[in-house]
């Protein structure tokens, strides 16, 4: 088995998948397996929020050594070689984002992110009662913030992103209110029935 297919397959047994060898369809907390939905919530935001934590502390090991003056000059010289048409607009963007204080507050956005990110994977694949609705207010909370960032410039990465926080929310939401519903009590019986 290669690096990659161990760290995705221990991804999906965190996730509260069994193990394919076993031949169980209960999970390893003695509950029934988790939907696929939440699943590959709790996937998508393990890898996430290891990306995020990753970029965060690569970026502040980068800082004692000139990461702000390499991008400064990268600012600089990149706009002739990406476009020339609109190189000084391209310039004046990168100067602004690669300022000392934009990229201090890039690093601690990405770490305090991953950090909240983490913490929500971790809460549902625990299965704790209260993790659907962690995630559905911290990524509900900026979905009016990423429909006005797609309303501004229409980019398609944006519009992915709002599509895909949105069905977030709205998938755990559905998934949280049918568990208390149930009137299922415990961390594991109330999400496990589900």
């Amino acid at each position: 088995m290669s690096v990659a297919g161990a760290f995705v397959g221990g991804l999906w047994a965190h996730a509260g998948r069994p193990p394919v060898s076993s031949g169980l369809s209960e999970s390893r907390r003695g509950g029934p397996a988790q939907p696929l939905g939440l699943r590959s919530i709790i996937v998508y935001k393990t890898i996430k929020g290891w990306v995020e934590l990753t970029l965060g502390v690569g970026l502040l090991a980068l800082l004692p050594v000139g990461l702000t003056r390499w991008l400064a000059v990268a600012a600089v010289a990149a706009p002739s070689d990406l476009a020339p048409g609109n190189s000084a607009r391209i310039a004046e963007w990168l100067a602004q984002a690669t300022s000392h204080h934009r990229i201090h507050l890039t690093i601690g956005v990405l770490l305090l992110d991953a950090l909240v990110t983490l913490v929500e994977a971790r809460a549902l694949a625990r299965r704790l009662w209260w993790a659907p609705w962690l995630v559905v207010v911290t990524v509900g909370s900026f979905l009016p913030f990423e429909l006005a960032g797609w309303l501004a410039d229409h980019s398609p990465i944006r519009a992915l992103l709002l599509v895909v926080n949105a069905l977030v929310v709205v998938y755990l939401a559905s998934y949280a209110w049918r568990a208390h519903h149930l009137g299922a009590s415990g961390p594991v019986a109330g999400l496990a029935a589900v």
